[in-house]
């Protein structure tokens, strides 16, 4: 809340300015100073109608980066040769991104045969450059994000597919197998190539969680890279959204609220901060169910509230940032 006229005391002087949110600070000072009654109102978001919703990078700039993950991801030695390529790949995102008011942490569906982990590296990469955009990392951090976004991963190359692609609950033995990577990813950018230090920590921490339940080293809050936090959601947000060996897809609007559920014990609240307002939950034309029983499609996003849109139905358009007792219940 925040007041909505100025607070005055007996001499006509403003004690408390209008538009000020109500803190429980400020709550306390007022009752001390015996103010008998305040006007107070729900703050104004600025809000703008979105009609088409860009995604991150258009389709050529991914299968080139798509291209270039697997290129360098091929063997001993091709990391090395591909570095140049990656790098001016992730620089024509940040570029054809630097014009865009607000980036919406969204990719349109992308056809291609490559394998999971090519397009998993991409789609992380393009995440946390929005991630990173938006929380007004400079372009040099961005740069150093989104490679190591798109390598973070790198060390799965050296473990067995036939565990990476098991359609059941892995063994023990599997498990630490798989854990394994991101020591590997790091030894090898390490050992192969000059990189920042930074893309080092991203592959290293990417897999630490901000309560220390992570691995590989039960690393917590501070003691995690800020770039690697970052990666961690972009990560967990991918693979949540993406059909798996093991188990389909969850619609976005469900892993955004899972991911958001992780504040303090998976992730940096910080991030989710961010990442709570550009995730977009239901894209344009997406059906949906709404609490009153109507039906309808996503007609336009508002960007005070992603989550609530507006809806066509066959009564109409309804806008859920200005109808609060109306919910989506089911995306369809």
């Amino acid at each position: 809340m925040v007041l909505d006229d100025d607070v005055l005391d007996s001499n006509g002087k403003v004690l408390f300015a209008a538009g000020i949110r109500l803190t429980s600070d400020y709550v306390r000072r007022l009752a001390k100073l015996n103010i008998p009654f305040i006007s107070v109102r729900e703050p104004i978001k600025e809000n703008r109608e979105y009609a088409v919703v860009r995604g991150i990078a258009g389709a050529a700039v991914r299968r080139r980066l798509i291209k270039g993950v697997e290129e360098a991801f091929s063997g001993k030695g091709r990391l090395l040769k591909q570095l140049p390529y990656l790098r001016q790949y992730i620089k024509q995102v940040i570029r054809e991104l630097s014009g865009t008011e607000q980036v919406l942490l969204y990719l349109e569906e992308l056809q291609t045969s490559s394998d999971y982990l090519f397009i998993h590296s991409v789609n992380v990469c393009l995440f946390a450059i929005a991630l990173g955009k938006a929380m007004a990392l400079n372009e040099e951090e961005i740069s150093v994000l989104g490679l190591g976004a798109l390598l973070h991963d790198l060390g799965k190359t050296q473990i067995p597919r036939n565990i990476l692609d098991k359609k059941g609950p892995l063994t023990p033995e599997e498990f630490a197998l798989v854990r394994g990577h991101v020591i590997i990813g790091g030894e090898i950018l390490s050992r192969d190539c000059q990189l920042d230090e930074r893309v080092l920590f991203i592959a290293l921490q990417h897999h630490e969680r901000y309560d220390g339940a992570g691995y590989p080293h039960s690393l917590k809050f501070e003691q995690i890279h800020p770039l690697a936090r970052i990666v961690s959601v972009a990560d967990v947000y991918d693979a949540l959204t993406t059909d798996r060996v093991y188990r389909p897809q969850i619609e976005s609007s469900t892993a955004i609220q899972l991911i958001l559920g992780g504040s303090r014990t998976y992730f940096d609240p910080g991030v989710l901060k961010t990442f709570k307002r550009i995730a977009v939950p239901y894209g344009i034309g997406c059906s949906v169910k709404l609490n009153n029983g109507l039906s309808g499609a996503v007609l336009r996003l508002n960007s005070g509230d992603l989550g609530r849109p507006v809806i066509w139905t066959l009564k109409g358009a309804v806008n859920l940032l200005h109808e609060p007792e109306l919910q989506i219940i089911k995306a369809m």
